[in-house]
């Protein structure tokens, strides 16, 4: 009777963690290292080379503030996602990088235009462009959803749009797109992301359409506790791509090349370098991971007690260390991001208490997490009005 009721804590125990490393396996806050993963340097044709000796030093700029992938801190240093990727491919190719400092978007825009800039670090596609912007293949892809206040009214895609007010930065594509789709929106014009989230947080406008990586960040950074991710849209993923000056032709396929040639681990070493999330009502990633891996130690250490006298516990207890160490080896802890996500999430201990409760499960049931930390699952369906 004990074996069985043991072998249930353990299955108990597996589904635990297995929810923890399903649920949070990508996003990690940003440990804000400047140089990018080491690289191997790119196999040159003699023209190629020739190329790059006339052109040593490639200008580039990008959106002012558009954290994580191209902003500057109040120390006026470049920082974001997009650098480390120029930085990266720089060293493959072998070209020094000129950065053009703190210029807002349509100043951007003009200049690679003028051809007095070479490169912009991140941008969208759009076809009007194309005169005068040659694009790399998309390097860093993710959705554009809708931002609001909390306490605004229910958002389900940016068709709820209509007559309302979004922000709207100057040069983002993601206001044509919702004119394109028929949207009567009304603009609020803003010079930047950070402006756009500061609105909607303020009231001074009721959405705004953004990159989900960027607006998730920047909500945390500027702590905009009272702003949510309300909805997706129809627009898919937000590719982002290197921007060449049209009369370029030759850098364009050096950029493509060394793009291709980075290994899966660099992309994940710098995109992992700068993606986080924080979580509501106080539940952090490091709570998670601590709560996750105590836990699994204390039943391991239960049944290594009666490991001497049972054959078949022992062999539970190497299966589960070999599970514990393979999500230990796991780097991609805090994937979910359960500010936004609209799949309910819940994790208990192995006494059934609540640990993690998300904003889903908030909504379905009409119950806070504060309500229901630590108190057993199953009480949330007799908890008093």
């Amino acid at each position: 009777m004990f074996e069985h009721r043991l072998s249930w804590v353990v299955l108990l125990m597996g589904c635990c963690l297995l929810t923890a490393a399903g649920s949070f396996s990508a996003i990690a806050k940003s440990v804000r290292q400047d140089s990018p993963a080491t690289v191997s340097k790119l196999e040159l044709t003699p023209e190629e080379q020739a190329w790059l000796d006339a052109h040593p030093v490639i200008r580039i700029s990008g959106p002012k503030s558009f954290p994580p992938f191209h902003y500057f801190e109040a120390d006026g240093k470049l920082r974001g996602m997009a650098l480390d990727y120029m930085l990266a491919l720089s060293e493959m190719i072998g070209f020094k990088v000129e950065i053009q400092e703190n210029l807002v978007w349509p100043e951007v825009l003009r200049r690679i235009r003028t051809r007095e800039l070479d490169v912009i670090s991140c941008l969208a596609h759009t076809a009007d462009r194309e005169a005068y912007i040659s694009y790399s293949e998309p390097y860093l892809s993710f959705p554009l959803v809708i931002v609001t206040r909390r306490d605004y009214e229910f958002i389900s895609g940016q068709n709820d749009l209509h007559h309302r007010r979004v922000a709207c930065v100057r040069g983002n594509v993601s206001c044509n797109w919702l004119s394109r789709e028929g949207v009567n929106y009304m603009e609020f014009p803003v010079a930047t992301q950070s402006e756009a989230l500061d609105a909607v947080s303020l009231g001074r406008a009721d959405a705004y359409v953004g990159n989900l990586a960027a607006v998730t960040y920047q909500i945390e950074e500027k702590g905009l506790a009272n702003l949510k991710i309300a909805a997706p849209t129809n627009f898919g993923h937000n590719n982002l791509h290197i921007g060449v000056r049209k009369d370029w032709p030759e850098l364009l396929p050096l950029l493509n090349r060394a793009l291709a040639n980075l290994q899966p681990q660099q992309h994940t070493a710098i995109q992992n370098r700068w993606m986080h999330v924080e979580y509501d009502y106080g539940v952090k990633v490091s709570d998670m991971i601590w709560w996750g891996l105590a836990t699994a130690g204390i039943v391991l250490i239960i049944m290594g007690g009666f490991a001497f006298w049972n054959r078949r516990l022992r062999r539970e207890i190497a299966l589960r260390k070999t599970a514990v160490v393979e999500l230990q080896s796991e780097k991609d802890f805090s994937d979910a991001i359960l500010r936004w996500v609209h799949t309910i999430v819940v994790v208990v201990d192995p006494k059934g208490h609540i640990l993690i409760f998300n904003n889903a499960a908030e909504e379905c049931s009409e119950y806070l997490f504060d309500e229901v930390r630590n108190r057993p699952f199953w009480e949330i369906l007799n908890l008093p009005e």
